[in-house]
């Protein structure tokens, strides 16, 4: 740690310099590890297999269930119901308005705030795996799979990444 800190004041350029090259060469690593543990060729294109498997668990999330259409439609109607008590209660159009750009702007800034908080779990994620290096230790990537999936499980709220999603 501090050999660190010594390192940044006396060449403030070379940390930085390192700073901006350390995903580049993590990210080197973690493919030479990944074709070497799954026994694959060194021209293995790691980016298109990365690609498809992205678009496959995005493909997995974008399913909506039977549960969030209910709520999307009990919200709906929570919503319709209470418009038109307000203009049975006013008899002003404009108050209808009014509730419903409230309404909009209350949901968009309720959206706002989820999104920073997912953006800093994610960020923290990452550089948790980043930092531990445990895919480039070997006696880690020997632990029992089942072992090392609950670990990594463990690192997003309720142990869930569907959470983040």
């Amino acid at each position: 740690m501090f050999n660190e800190i010594a390192f940044r004041i006396r060449h403030p350029y070379l940390s930085s310099r390192k700073k901006a090259l350390i995903v580049p060469v993590r990210f080197h690593e973690l493919r030479a590890h990944f074709i070497e543990s799954n026994n694959l060729p060194q021209k293995f294109k790691v980016s298109p297999y990365l690609n498809l498997s992205l678009t496959s668990v995005l493909l997995e999330f974008v399913h909506i269930s039977p549960a969030a259409w209910i709520l999307l439609m009990t919200s709906a109607n929570i919503l319709y119901f209470l418009s038109g008590a307000i203009l049975d209660a006013t008899g002003y159009t404009g108050s209808v308005t009014t509730f419903m750009v409230a309404v909009f702007f209350s949901v968009a800034a309720l959206f706002a705030v989820l999104q920073f908080f997912i953006t800093l779990k994610m960020k923290s994620i990452f550089s948790h795996i980043i930092n531990t290096k445990t895919w480039t230790d070997r006696a880690a990537f020997d632990e029992s799979s089942e072992e090392r999936s609950r670990e990594q499980l463990n690192l997003f709220w309720g142990g869930a990444p569907h959470y983040i999603i």
